[in-house]
C-alpha cells in the first residue's frame, strides 16, 4: 500500500507495510512540475516486462516491486 500526499510543490509517496520489503524503498518525493499526466493502466500491471530491475522482485504471483530502468 502507498500513502499519497502533496507537500508544497512535491508529490510524496510513502510505502507502507510489507510492501517496503519488496520495493527496497520506503518513500519517493517527485516535484509536481515533473508530472505531466497521471492515469491508471491495468495492462501495464499485468504485463510480464517491466524493464531492467535492480533490486526488487518480479516473480509471477508475487508483487512486482523495486527499482526499474
Amino acid at each position: 500500500m502507498v500513502e499519497i500526499s502533496i507537500s508544497g510543490d512535491h508529490l510524496h509517496l510513502e510505502v507502507k507495510g510489507l510492501d517496503k520489503l519488496w520495493a527496497f524503498k520506503n518513500q519517493l518525493d517527485i516535484p509536481l512540475n515533473h508530472i505531466r499526466d497521471v492515469r491508471g493502466d491495468p495492462s501495464a500491471v499485468s504485463g510480464w516486462w517491466h524493464g531492467i530491475k535492480l533490486p526488487g522482485t518480479n516473480i509471477p504471483g508475487v508483487p512486482t516491486a523495486g527499482t526499474f530502468y
